[in-house]
């Protein structure tokens, strides 16, 4: 799947196209945020029940861990569901970090290296190539 290309000749706008991008972006995550939140508001609710387990059972890790997964299952709640969804969107927020922030480094080269023919001084980043 290719990256979208952020312009501003569609908005006008290099912000607002930005800013229209991340609205667009968390917009399609929104499902798996829905539902890492709900998990993780899920294990939350749980936590009473699991400082109780650890103090019944503070000698014998493995029969706390039994009863952890017991616990989970009886109430349906699935431990990694909180942070797998997560997993899934840090690689599209990556992407629109690292095309960005590519699309701001060859803009600003582009307008930097040119300037007007009628100036007598020329401002030029060495960081350009």
């Amino acid at each position: 799947m290719a990256a979208p290309e952020v312009s501003p000749g569609v908005v006008g706008n290099w912000g607002l196209a930005i800013i229209l991008l991340t609205f667009l972006v968390k917009g399609l995550t929104l499902f798996w945020t829905t539902k890492s939140m709900r998990s993780m508001k899920a294990m939350a609710a749980l936590g009473p029940q699991m400082k109780a387990l650890q103090a019944k059972y503070a000698d014998d890790k493995q029969r706390q861990q039994a009863e952890t997964m017991a616990l989970y299952k009886q109430h349906n709640v699935n431990p990694v569901a909180g942070c797998l969804p997560i997993l899934l969107q840090m690689p599209i927020w990556l992407a629109l970090y690292r095309m960005l922030s590519s699309a701001g480094s060859s803009t600003s080269c582009r307008s930097s290296r040119g300037g007007s023919t009628t100036s007598p001084r020329r401002i030029r980043f060495t960081s350009c190539r």
